[in-house]
């Protein structure tokens, strides 16, 4: 048997809960419903290896399940190597300037 632990409620509170793991339904809320409106299950499982996310929109006449999966960081188990690269990416399209000391 699995060792599985969720907290189901609004986007809001779990991006006030979890703000190291609700990035995924912090930014579904912002481009969709709001974070009040925006239904949220954040699950832990350590016995999984990497990080995901899954995305689930329904309306009356369709229904979205898009899943993510990433492995974990090498030096940091805690966060998706996908979340570095999406950083350098942003900034890159910005053109801003990284300075490495």
């Amino acid at each position: 048997m699995r060792y599985k632990a969720s907290v189901l409620g609004a986007a809001a509170e779990a991006a006030l809960l979890f703000p190291r793991n609700a990035n995924l339904a912090a930014t579904v809320a912002m481009t969709g419903l709001g974070f009040a409106n925006t239904q949220v299950e954040l699950v832990a499982d350590p016995t999984l290896l990497g990080n995901s996310g899954r995305v689930i929109a329904s309306s009356a006449v369709s229904c979205l399940d898009l899943t993510v999966s990433g492995s974990s960081m090498p030096d940091n188990p805690r966060t998706s190597t996908i979340t570095a690269m999406s950083i350098l990416s942003a900034l890159d399209a910005s053109q801003a300037v990284i300075t490495f000391v």
